[in-house]
């Protein structure tokens, strides 16, 4: 550089109007380009002489880059000198990608004035919160616009100050703990993998595991890495260790194949890495003893924990990065050399390292002891946990991998739990965490094992830990009471993030005036893996996901391609993993009730609908059930679930539509799917205006003088975003109703559950608050299969189902209910005309639709009489065509999902002599010559065709009584 580039600075000594008049043109420049915001004037403590000064270090910084520094490189020569800018690189690498052009070229611009003051007064670079935005409240919550970048970055590291919710650490502390006092010293024992999806504070967790026990942290993640600004920075240092250093050591060798011999000594690619990585480990500990030394004395170990973890997090974790670039400097003491000299093969090498290692251990707890004042309690002999070392973000290690063999090979990080289990004598237990879920990597099972030892049968690896925070109550306050909250303030996004993961939850708490604007978009990003979510997406594991969240499909978990998606699903698209059997062959995976993720995953099928066609859902959906990814069974309740959420989100829109919000399908605004809709305008979406109308009008069927449906249901509304399963039928209540309301959730009933199949909660009235009285519900029956309904199938009595509580003698409780009867596969071959239906029953192989409903009966009306009953309005849909549901366009779809995969439908051959052919070999029994014609009675030799009721709406009662009303 010369000379005269570091006078540059001495042209700062202008007049103040001159210098203004730049700073206006530099900013007007970048904002050509991308609006980058300045702090205002007031705000900026430097005077001109303090940005001279300044300048002057930052052009002596600059030079350490050569005669042509690009942006970046100015950018943060501009914030190392500067105190009150970022000092985080990995943060500012992202800043100027985030800017690209505009950044630059301010950056540029700056270079060739020698001045620097519109770098130093970016908004994105401030360290200082008070300094983004003047307008502040007395709690100093930021109020004005602010700039996106900066407000992600400081609202995620704001969300790890707020208060741990839950005892997920706690739980993890007594897992080890207990897994510890049972592993002896088995192999692969000491160590656990932490397997879950993204966001749900796997790395907040084991922080908090840092404040009970002895924890060494690292976090491998790749700086390269997309997705905002993830929250603890990486171990730059222990990353490029482990993995680069590692195979520069391996890459050394300058022979190619995977060993080399000396002296008839032979020695392996995967022994000199564990040699490496036990080395490593010995120098860690060895480094962290000299570390704590100068850490306070006090009268606990659990204190002891808490003064390290403070330690390492204190001035922006330069004490935890001064620690790990001392440990990867310290001297390697894995020479080879001493093979021969001491030991004379390889393995006793190993074994020699790691006999240093853990005396180095002992030396560290023995310190450790010494500052929480218990000398000589805890030896060797206690079956504690004094160590905890934890790998976050340890998948990078998976992709690395030493050949073993021509078609073997083993990954660093197995390679480095082969290392750890040579330390299985010392109370340390090593954490792997990762979102990444395939367990052939993390935790294989024993058959898949790359240890000899554990696939010949001693199988003790610990299998991955799932149990993270979900659902957790803030400073232990419960989030709704019952009649505490109405309908339009439990839709409220804020709230809407009380659910779930800690993600949603704790970026709503620590700016919840900033948050509703974008964390509906994050959750759809965090969904579709992509940052512009708005646009068309291809790719099938994110419809898959869009539509799993909503329509809770059962996967074939005996299928290995489905075991492989949804591993898939936890690592890239935020589904649940529940539990991993102790065999680690699967996981069961699933997505809970999170109404963040429902809206998000709501607004993604909206995109579909737009761009994609209405009836894009159902085929997707179809693909999926003919690949056999999605079980065979109940898939009329699936289809039910799939018409019944199509029905809701078009209610929605067109509630919207004729409320004067329009949303335009390409203006990336949506409508909010969890504010519900009014019952009328969902049913007219469901059935269409013709039949709804006949509903409306229509009276219940078993008390007396009953109210028409739409006088009945004036002010009721649903709100289900996605559904639930019952676990059992104790949620198959008005209590439950509102507490599912409240999370817009309906419920799929469990199979043991004989009357009904899918119960919806129905709020009564609008306005008023969530509770037990305020509710009532549809009460759903899904027949799928193809076949008769026999009427004692489809009787639906709350009274069965003790959905109301019993009735009270202070009041009279007339709420009513609704009963939807969906006979989605019926045939309709052979139907004949009913004397209490209008028109005639469809010929074969049609389906035509019509909606009945009779007159009043008095025989009827006096039978069913009952004043203490609950008011039913029954009804039942039969077929599942664009006749019957507003919302079906395809019956082929329909039907190719309903279809139930008989033996006889998958035969290839389906001309009635081989089927008739294939009854004979008896794969089933009913009648007809196939079976029985050896009976030689014409009552079971012929074949009985069922007689079966047209397809249509019925309403005013079930549809097969007697009558209807």
């Amino acid at each position: 550089m010369s000379d005269s580039r570091h006078t540059r600075p001495a042209t700062t000594k202008r007049s103040q109007q001159t210098a203004d008049d730049e700073g206006r043109k530099t900013k007007k420049k970048a904002e050509a380009h991308l609006q980058l915001e300045y702090i205002d004037a007031k705000y900026d403590d430097l005077d001109d002489a303090a940005h001279a000064a300044l300048d002057i270090k930052t052009e002596n910084e600059i030079s350490e880059y050569g005669d042509e520094p690009n942006g970046m490189s100015i950018v943060m020569s501009v914030a190392f000198t500067c105190d009150r800018l970022l000092q985080d690189a990995e943060i500012i690498r992202k800043i100027c990608k985030k800017f690209g052009k505009a950044l630059t070229t301010l950056a540029k611009d700056a270079h060739n004035s020698g001045s620097y003051k519109s770098i130093r007064n970016l908004v994105v670079l401030q360290k200082n919160v008070n300094l983004i935005n003047p307008k502040l409240d007395h709690n100093g919550m930021d109020v004005g616009p602010l700039n996106e970048d900066v407000r992600e970055m400081q609202t995620v590291r704001r969300a790890w100050t707020i208060q741990y919710m839950g005892t997920a650490h706690k739980l993890l502390h007594r897992s080890i703990s207990d897994m510890n006092q049972r592993r002896g010293t088995k192999s692969y024992a000491n160590s656990l993998a932490i397997v879950q999806s993204s966001g749900t504070g796997k790395s907040r967790t084991v922080h908090e595991l840092g404040k009970l026990v002895f924890c060494i942290p690292f976090n491998l993640r790749a700086e390269k890495e997309e997705g905002g600004f993830p929250y603890p920075s990486p171990d730059k240092s222990i990353r490029d260790y482990l993995i680069q250093s590692l195979r520069t050591m391996l890459n050394a060798n300058p022979m190619s194949r995977s060993s080399e011999t000396r002296d008839s000594v032979q020695i392996t690619d995967l022994q000199r890495a564990r040699l490496f990585y036990i080395d490593f480990l010995h120098n860690l500990f060895s480094a962290v003893l000299e570390e704590i030394k100068n850490l306070p004395r006090v009268n606990s170990l659990q204190q002891v924990a808490e003064n390290w973890s403070a330690y390492l997090d204190d001035d922006d974790r330069s004490a935890r990065q001064r620690l790990y670039e001392k440990v990867v400097k310290m001297p390697y003491s894995g020479s080879w050399s001493t093979i021969y000299e001491d030991s004379g093969d390889a393995q006793t090498e190993v074994d020699l390292i790691a006999d240093r290692c853990l005396q180095a251990i002992q030396s560290l707890i023995s310190q450790i002891d010494k500052l929480a004042n218990v000398d000589g309690k805890h030896g060797n002999q206690s079956k504690d946990v004094r160590i905890v070392i934890y790998v976050d973000e340890a998948h990078d290690l998976t992709k690395e991998a030493i050949k073993e063999g021509p078609e073997k090979e083993r990954s660093f990080y197995h390679t480095f739990c082969s290392a750890t289990n040579s330390l299985t004598a010392a109370p340390v237990f090593f954490l792997y965490l990762s979102t990444h879920s395939n367990l052939a990597e993390f935790a294989p099972s024993r058959l898949n094992f790359p240890s000899a030892r554990v696939a010949g049968g001693e199988d003790n690896v610990q299998p991955p830990f799932t149990e993270l925070p979900f659902d957790c109550l803030y400073e232990k306050t419960t989030i709704i009471e019952p009649g505490t909250k109405t309908l339009e303030q439990v839709a409220d996004i804020n709230f809407l993030c009380s659910f779930g993961r800690p993600l949603f939850t704790s970026l709503a708490l620590s700016d919840p005036l900033r948050m509703s604007d974008s964390i509906v978009d994050l959750a759809r990003s965090k969904l579709t893996g992509v940052t512009r979510p708005d646009s068309v997406f291809s790719s099938g594991s994110v419809q898959l996901a869009v539509l799993s969240i909503r329509l809770l499909p059962d996967f074939d978990l005996t299928r290995a391609d489905s075991r492989r998606t949804l591993m898939n699903l936890v690592q890239n698209h935020m589904a649940i993993a529940y539990s991993i059997p102790q065999h680690r062959e699967t996981l069961r995976t699933g997505y809970p009730s999170e109404p963040i993720l429902a809206e998000a995953a709501a607004r993604q099928m909206r995109v579909l609908r737009f761009q994609l066609g209405r009836g894009n859902a159902a085929s997707h959906l179809q693909s999926y059930t003919e690949s056999g990814l999605i079980e065979k069974g109940q898939r009329g309740e699936l289809v039910a679930r799939l018409i019944m959420t199509m029905a809701y989100d078009e209610a929605v829109d067109a509630f919207n539509e004729e409320n004067g919000t329009l949303f335009p399908a390409n203006s990336g605004v949506h409508p909010l799917y969890s504010q519900g809709v009014p019952l009328m305008y969902y049913i007219k979406a469901l059935l269409g205006n013709e039949h709804a109308e006949n509903i409306f009008n229509s009276r219940p069927n078993n008390v007396k003088d009953g109210k028409p449906f739409r006088e009945a249901y004036k002010d009721a509304w649903v709100r289900f975003t996605h559904f639930q399963r019952a676990g059992d039928s104790s949620v198959i209540s008005s209590e439950a109703c509102w507490a599912a309301a409240a999370r817009a959730m309906a419920f799929q009933c469990n199979s043991g559950q004989a009357l009904i199949d899918i119960l919806v909660p129905v709020i009564l009235y609008k306005n008023g608050t969530l509770c037990e009285a305020n509710m009532s519900a549809i009460l759903v029956q899904v027949k799928g299969q193809r076949g008769v309904v026999t009427k004692a199938s489809v009787k639906i009595d709350e009274r069965d189902l003790k959905f109301f509580p019993p009735p009270s003698d202070e009041r009279s409780d007339e709420r009513p209910y609704i009963t939807l009867v969906m006979e989605l596969g019926v045939q309709f071959r052979t139907a004949k005309p009913s004397k209490y239906t209008a028109g005639h029953a469809p010929d074969v192989n049609r389906s035509p639709s019509k909606v009945m409903v009779s007159k009043a009966s008095d025989r009827f009306s006096e039978r069913l009489v009952s004043s203490k009953k609950h008011p039913r309005y029954a009804i039942t849909v039969r077929g599942c065509s664009p006749s019957v549901y507003a919302v079906v366009d395809n019956k082929d779809v329909f039907a190719t999902l309903l279809a139930s995969r008989h033996i006889l439908e998958e035969h290839p051959r389906q001309n009635a002599e081989a089927l008739s052919a294939v009854r004979r070999l008896k794969p089933f029994w009913t009648c007809g010559p196939e079976c029985f014609d050896w009976t030689g009675t014409t009552k079971l030799s012929v074949e009985q065709i069922p007689d079966v009721p047209a397809e249509g709406v019925y309403t005013g009662c079930d549809a097969d009584d007697d009558v209807f009303l």
